[in-house]
């Protein structure tokens, strides 16, 4: 009977012991560099997707905003303890920030339809390539964001300034609809709501892994 009960309560501290940490986790991660407000800019967009931004900016600031104890405010407020900066990059040209996948009007739809006319592609997947850079920065100048957003800006690390610096990879893949006819194959002209609906999918998703990577640690 001893054992049992010895067993019990050493299963009690262990719950209380996991349920305090996860009432710790919500406490404002920052709170040991003296951060107690925090501004978030317009995220940077030097990538070739517009409008994406914005979507980033809205779920960072809503993560954040579910930490007790940190104040965050939007956009560049010289009262703030540190601000985050995000900046989005994707290869130099397009077509290399968005690669499609294509498949046969023949192989793959209705081989009648090629009788008439003369076999095409069709672009049946999109593959987005996007990565964002987080800086969490104090008191930051023009000169400092300039600095971040150059070539060199991913290379800087850690230091009086800099609490840290971490890169997201943000893009994912978009399968796309396309519209089977009898005689006629097209795609749907709401392939641009899906890549609006997919992107801010990935602004979620990444904001997840900033929470697991970079906030539980501190």
């Amino acid at each position: 009977m001893s054992h049992r009960i010895a067993f019990f309560l050493l299963a009690i501290s262990l719950f209380d012991g996991c349920a305090g940490y996860t009432l710790r986790s919500r406490d404002n991660p920052f709170a040991q560099y003296g951060i107690s407000k925090i501004a978030i800019p317009q995220f940077y967009n030097q990538s070739n997707l517009n409008g994406v931004a914005r979507h980033f900016t809205r779920e960072f600031t809503l993560l954040l905003q579910s930490f007790n104890g940190l104040e965050v405010v939007t956009g560049d407020d010289p009262t703030a303890d540190a601000h985050l900066i995000g900046i989005l990059k994707s290869p130099q040209y397009l077509h290399q920030t968005m690669s499609r996948n294509h498949e046969t009007t023949a192989s793959t739809y209705n081989p009648a339809l090629t009788q008439e006319r003369q076999d095409i592609l069709i672009p049946t997947s999109n593959r987005i390539d996007l990565r964002l850079s987080l800086i969490l920065i104090r008191n930051p100048e023009k000169e400092d964001i300039e600095l971040l957003q150059s070539s060199i800006g991913e290379q800087i690390t850690k230091g009086k300034k800099i609490i840290f610096q971490e890169q997201f990879s943000a893009g994912g893949s978009i399968n796309l609809e396309i519209y089977r006819g009898d005689n006629s194959i097209v795609n749907s002209a709401q392939n641009r709501g899906i890549l609006e609906k997919t992107m801010i999918q990935r602004a979620q998703t990444t904001a997840i892994a900033f929470k697991n990577r970079v906030l539980y640690v501190f």
